[in-house]
């Protein structure tokens, strides 16, 4: 008697636990749909906006008017000169670091073969 008990018990435990997935499951699938529409239908204040932020960028733009006594500040040229020097300097550091780089690679394919017991040729320079 007490085995039908357990059973039927652990059934009804069984089929509670289904109600209560496929409920939760029909909750997030409502959320799931109302979030995708909120998506596809913007607002009005937002569509307000974009509408003003393509009017504002193909109006041309104002030219600002400058007083006639106005002075004109010239740009030193040296200052360009030494950052364009110091990005050619860069430059040169980084293809050193590569052929460092590939010469230690070199170096390795040619001292394993040594290291292992068998005579090794030096790769070809081309």
């Amino acid at each position: 008697m007490t085995s039908v008990l357990t059973g039927s018990l652990a059934f009804a435990g069984f089929v509670l636990a289904a109600e209560t997935y496929r409920s939760y499951k029909e909750k997030e699938e409502a959320k799931e749909a109302e979030t995708k529409e909120e998506e596809k239908v913007p607002s009005a204040s937002e569509e307000e906006s974009k509408a003003q932020e393509e009017i504002q960028e193909t109006s041309p733009a104002k030219e600002e008017e400058v007083p006639a006594d106005a002075k004109v500040e010239e740009v030193p040229v040296v200052a360009q000169e030494e950052d364009v020097k110091a990005v050619e300097e860069m430059e040169v550091v980084e293809v050193a670091v590569k052929a460092v780089e590939e010469v230690k690679l070199e170096i390795k394919e040619v001292v394993a073969p040594v290291s292992d017991g068998v005579k090794a040729e030096a790769p070809a320079v081309a």
